[in-house]
Protein backbone atom coordinates (compact mmCIF):
# COMPACT_ATOMS: atom_id res chain seq x y z
CA UNK A 1 0.00 0.00 0.00
CA UNK A 2 2.80 2.97 0.76
CA UNK A 3 4.50 1.69 -2.71
CA UNK A 4 1.28 2.31 -4.13
CA UNK A 5 1.13 5.96 -2.33
CA UNK A 6 4.48 6.62 -3.34
CA UNK A 7 4.36 5.85 -7.11
CA UNK A 8 1.06 7.61 -7.14
CA UNK A 9 2.82 10.95 -5.40
CA UNK A 10 5.43 10.58 -8.17
CA UNK A 11 2.53 10.42 -10.74
CA UNK A 12 1.00 13.27 -9.72
CA UNK A 13 4.44 14.93 -9.42
CA UNK A 14 5.67 14.59 -12.61
CA UNK A 15 2.30 15.66 -13.68
CA UNK A 16 2.60 18.76 -11.86
CA UNK A 17 6.27 19.51 -13.25
CA UNK A 18 4.53 19.19 -16.65
CA UNK A 19 1.68 21.80 -16.15
CA UNK A 20 4.47 24.40 -14.56
CA UNK A 21 6.17 24.11 -17.35
CA UNK A 22 3.92 24.71 -20.02
CA UNK A 23 2.65 27.58 -18.07
CA UNK A 24 5.81 29.17 -17.79
CA UNK A 25 6.67 28.53 -21.51
CA UNK A 26 3.34 30.29 -22.27
CA UNK A 27 3.98 33.04 -20.12
CA UNK A 28 7.27 33.50 -22.24
CA UNK A 29 5.99 33.48 -24.93
CA UNK A 30 3.29 36.10 -24.33
CA UNK A 31 5.61 38.56 -22.87
CA UNK A 32 8.44 38.25 -25.36
CA UNK A 33 6.11 38.13 -28.47
CA UNK A 34 4.63 41.35 -26.47
CA UNK A 35 7.81 42.67 -26.06
CA UNK A 36 9.11 42.15 -29.78
CA UNK A 37 5.96 43.71 -31.14
CA UNK A 38 6.35 46.75 -28.96
CA UNK A 39 9.89 46.86 -30.47
CA UNK A 40 8.85 46.66 -34.02
CA UNK A 41 5.97 49.40 -33.90
CA UNK A 42 8.48 52.00 -32.18
CA UNK A 43 11.14 51.21 -34.92
CA UNK A 44 10.26 53.83 -37.57
CA UNK A 45 13.00 52.71 -39.72
CA UNK A 46 11.06 49.71 -41.20
CA UNK A 47 7.56 51.70 -41.40
CA UNK A 48 8.93 54.32 -43.78
CA UNK A 49 9.69 54.21 -47.33
CA UNK A 50 13.58 53.11 -48.05
CA UNK A 51 16.28 53.39 -50.37
CA UNK A 52 19.19 51.53 -51.50
CA UNK A 53 22.65 53.19 -52.93
CA UNK A 54 24.86 50.18 -53.34
CA UNK A 55 28.59 50.96 -53.88
CA UNK A 56 31.83 48.51 -53.84
CA UNK A 57 32.83 49.71 -50.26
CA UNK A 58 29.27 50.05 -48.32
CA UNK A 59 25.10 49.85 -48.78
CA UNK A 60 23.51 52.74 -47.27
CA UNK A 61 19.65 52.49 -46.50
CA UNK A 62 18.01 55.69 -46.47
CA UNK A 63 14.27 56.63 -45.26
CA UNK A 64 13.01 59.85 -44.38
CA UNK A 65 14.01 60.03 -40.68
CA UNK A 66 17.43 58.17 -40.67
CA UNK A 67 20.14 56.60 -42.50
CA UNK A 68 21.96 53.21 -42.18
CA UNK A 69 25.70 52.66 -43.58
CA UNK A 70 25.92 48.61 -43.53
CA UNK A 71 29.68 47.70 -43.78
CA UNK A 72 31.55 44.72 -44.43
CA UNK A 73 31.08 43.36 -41.10
CA UNK A 74 27.56 43.86 -41.13
CA UNK A 75 26.74 40.87 -43.58
CA UNK A 76 26.98 37.02 -42.38
CA UNK A 77 25.89 34.63 -44.85
CA UNK A 78 23.96 31.68 -43.85
CA UNK A 79 23.72 27.99 -46.15
CA UNK A 80 20.05 29.50 -47.42
CA UNK A 81 19.84 32.66 -46.38
CA UNK A 82 21.54 36.10 -46.39
CA UNK A 83 21.92 37.84 -42.94
CA UNK A 84 22.29 41.69 -43.27
CA UNK A 85 22.27 43.29 -39.51
CA UNK A 86 20.86 46.81 -39.75
CA UNK A 87 21.15 47.30 -35.82
CA UNK A 88 22.56 44.84 -32.61
CA UNK A 89 18.71 43.68 -32.77
CA UNK A 90 16.92 43.82 -36.11
CA UNK A 91 18.48 42.32 -39.40
CA UNK A 92 17.15 41.55 -42.92
CA UNK A 93 16.97 38.10 -43.62
CA UNK A 94 17.10 37.42 -47.47
CA UNK A 95 16.32 33.66 -47.94
CA UNK A 96 16.97 31.86 -51.36
CA UNK A 97 13.07 30.76 -51.96
CA UNK A 98 12.72 34.47 -51.95
CA UNK A 99 14.50 34.81 -54.91
CA UNK A 100 14.01 33.25 -58.24
CA UNK A 101 16.01 30.78 -60.22
CA UNK A 102 19.71 31.71 -59.38
CA UNK A 103 19.53 35.87 -58.54
CA UNK A 104 20.25 34.36 -54.70
CA UNK A 105 23.87 32.98 -55.84
CA UNK A 106 24.39 35.91 -58.08
CA UNK A 107 23.43 38.41 -54.56
CA UNK A 108 25.35 35.95 -52.54
CA UNK A 109 28.57 36.13 -54.95
CA UNK A 110 28.16 40.12 -55.49
CA UNK A 111 28.02 40.53 -51.87
CA UNK A 112 30.90 38.06 -50.73
CA UNK A 113 33.37 39.79 -54.09
CA UNK A 114 32.50 42.86 -52.72
CA UNK A 115 31.60 42.98 -48.40
CA UNK A 116 34.10 40.52 -47.37
CA UNK A 117 36.86 41.37 -45.14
Amino acid sequence: MAIAFVFAMLYIRNYFVIILAFIFIMLFLFFSRKELKKQFNSNKFFAEEQFYLITIDKIEIKTESSSVVLTKDKIWYGKNAIYIFISSQSAYVLPESFFKNNDFDIIKSFLKENYVE
